[in-house]
């Protein structure tokens, strides 16, 4: 049934009915279950009522999602910044003592003036930023680290355990070792210690399902659309997994952008970025309205590429249904006591490229490093540009309870030291962009959680 036939069904009844009600209902395959369901709706409207709302609608089809009210909380950081040398500073300072403070609470560390003034000695521990690795003839490798007070080199001997570990420049660690002789520069490191997250944490007790996605690419000739559309209507219609959907996270790249990688635009079925957005918009309205969805940019978008981005801007969020929630990249989204942090992901490119085994087949492993480090993107100067300012916003203050990326387009589930990793693939098929770098994506696959549980299923719409 149309939307006027709907309408009509509704005014015969003695009934009005909203915009968002029709919208969850026009597509039930059996006209006469419309009929039914328009009927029940009404019986729930109090004697002053005469509007058919989603609350009614979803009283009536999905009555168990009312049980338990649903709590969301949201929060992110941007700041704007001038670029002065100031504001840089101030940032990895900020990281340093944030991550500093994490470290010394399991480690009897010194200030780094201090050991030199010293000299020799054993179990010694220090905590710094990395500043520069180096590799020597011998095959030792050689490791600047400094703090507010001083620098010092740190030697990982060849053979030893410490000359595996994947160091990154500008990561903030800590490191025992000893300084032998008179070399009093030099700390020869046993044991390398990063921030890491908490071990032994306690699961909450939650209720209510979430389902992450990202990386639509509205705009694309790669774009899915037959199978975002299945997913809608799946959405609409089934009861056991969407009737108990509170939440949809976007992590971005909700459109394919304008100039974003060489010869782009042979790939563009929009070649509009606004054409773009007003698609994207058109193809998410449909999901239903007692689904609350939570969109957050990616570096497709058209705002700042440096990080942490901020929300769309008004011209683009209007296009959109109200109801939806735009947010920062990254975000904090704590849905019934769960805390998400939602990350669009682009430094996973950076944590690829350097770490050597780490590979586009397998977010899990670079999502896992970046926990390990308590920050999204430890490395400065690389493929993400970071926006300067008092405090560093792109560290891990708060241990996530639900780690959520996208950017690569394949999909990962892991767990780490009680975190739920997700990479939650994509909507688009291979890119010549991707087919010369061998990436190949995940499409139309769609991870669930049960926040009870924490257990994950994955949807496929590829069809």
């Amino acid at each position: 049934m149309n939307d006027e036939e709907i309408v009509g069904l509704a005014m015969k009844n003695g009934f009005l009915i909203d915009r968002d009600a029709v919208n969850i209902i026009k597509n039930f395959s059996d006209k006469r279950e419309i009929y039914q369901v328009i009927k029940r709706a009404g019986k729930c409207l109090k004697d002053s009522d005469v509007v058919i709302t989603p609350d009614h609608i979803n009283d009536v089809c999905f009555p168990h999602k009312s049980e338990n009210k649903t709590d969301l909380r949201i929060r992110y950081d941007t700041n704007v910044c001038k670029g002065e040398y100031e504001e840089f500073t101030d940032m990895f300072i900020d990281r340093y003592r944030r991550l500093g403070k994490i470290l010394k609470r399991r480690l009897p560390a010194s200030a780094i003036k201090n050991v030199k003034k010293r000299g020799g000695g054993s179990d010694i521990f220090v905590v710094g930023m990395v500043s520069n690795i180096q590799k020597t003839r011998n095959g030792h490798k050689i490791v600047e680290m400094e703090d507010e007070t001083d620098l010092m080199s740190v030697l990982l001997p060849k053979g030893s355990d410490v000359i595996k570990e994947d160091l990154l420049l500008d990561e903030v660690i800590g490191v025992k070792g000893s300084i032998k002789g008179g070399r009093r520069n030099i700390l020869i490191a046993d044991t390398i210690f990063r921030p890491d997250l908490p071990v032994n944490r306690e699961r909450l007790r939650s209720h209510g399902k979430i389902g992450l996605t990202s990386d639509l690419h509205v705009g694309s000739v790669t774009f899915k659309e037959d199978s975002w559309k299945r997913f809608v209507k799946f959405l609409q219609r089934d009861e056991e997994v969407a009737g108990d959907l509170d939440c949809i996270i976007v992590a971005g790249d909700v459109v394919e952008g304008i100039g974003i990688y060489p010869n782009q635009e042979r790939e563009l079925f929009i070649k509009n970025i606004f054409d773009q957005y007003r698609e994207a918009a058109n193809l998410m309205e449909d999901i239903p309205s007692d689904i609350k969805v939570v969109i957050s940019p990616g570096n497709h978008d058209a705002v700042r590429q440096a990080e942490p981005q901020p929300p769309f801007p008004e011209k683009i969020r209007d296009f959109f249904p109200e109801r939806f929630k735009f947010v920062g990249n990254p975000c904090y989204i704590e849905m019934n006591g769960v805390n998400v942090l939602s990350y669009h992901g682009r430094s996973l490119d950076d944590i690829i490229q350097n770490i050597p085994g780490s590979s586009y087949n397998d977010p899990v492993s670079a999502m896992t490093h970046l926990l390990k480090r308590r920050h999204l993107s430890p490395i400065y100067g690389g493929r993400v540009a970071m926006s300067p300012g008092e405090r560093d916003l792109l560290l891990m203050g708060d241990v996530p309870d639900i780690f959520h990326c996208g950017h690569v387009h394949t999909l990962g589930i892991g767990r780490y030291s009680g975190t739920l990793i997700v990479n939650s693939a994509g909507w688009q098929e291979q890119t010549s962009f991707q087919r010369e770098r061998n990436i190949e994506p995940d499409v139309a696959k769609f991870p669930v959680i049960d926040l009870g549980s924490m257990g994950i299923k994955i949807l496929d719409f590829g069809g």
